[in-house]
């Protein structure tokens, strides 16, 4: 008697451990990345996908005016420039492949974050347009510095790009080879808005 109560109870535990573990993960979000439809969005910005269906950015790699190419040969000696942090300049263009790849990764995150808080003004007005915007992004995956290099001409854009960096941050973490020689990654890159097939 003593011993068949003494399994209930044993059972009965084992239940109520089972269902708090079910409770926990269930109210646990598997996505590591933060994800920008769990924050406040602000009203300028369209956080829903029937609406931004068709509107994108597109970061462009080759055939940048020279212009622009100008704006970011400054940046990078600016950058250059300064002391403290062992900084590393990263763009489309970066051949070493831990830096291209971790800026390929940054860059399919800040994508799917614009698909999904395209700017409401920018659509409404049907407007399109380039700039050229610079991250700083420190070894933990934080961006500390955030600016537009050269304006799009619509300021809905400009406000847009610095929001969606705002939104997708953290990203990852650098990887123990980068960490070994970098302390920050400076991310040069040039953002096309664009609406449908443009």
């Amino acid at each position: 008697m003593f011993l068949t109560n003494k399994l209930r109870k044993v059972g009965f535990v084992k239940y109520l451990f089972l269902l708090l573990l079910v409770l926990f993960f269930s109210g646990c979000n598997s996505n590591p990345i933060k994800s920008p439809s769990s924050a406040p969005v602000e009203e300028e910005f369209v956080n829903n996908r029937q609406h931004t269906q068709g509107a994108s950015v597109k970061f462009i790699s080759t055939g940048v005016r020279a212009e622009i190419r100008r704006d970011i040969e400054m940046l990078r000696s600016e950058l250059a420039a300064r002391s403290g942090l062992r900084r590393r300049f990263v763009s489309a263009s970066t051949l070493d492949h831990r830096y291209a790849a971790y800026h390929d990764a940054w860059r399919r995150v800040v994508e799917r974050t614009v698909s999904r808080n395209y700017p409401a003004e920018a659509k409404e007005k049907k407007l399109a347009g380039s700039l050229v915007l610079h991250v700083a992004i420190r070894s933990d995956g934080s961006a500390t510095e955030t600016r537009i290099v050269r304006s799009s001409g619509y300021q809905a854009l400009d406000k847009a790009a610095l929001y969606v960096i705002r939104m997708a941050e953290p990203f990852a973490p650098f990887s123990d080879a980068i960490r070994k020689e970098t302390d920050m990654i400076d991310i040069a890159s040039v953002w096309h808005f664009r609406l449908g097939d443009e």
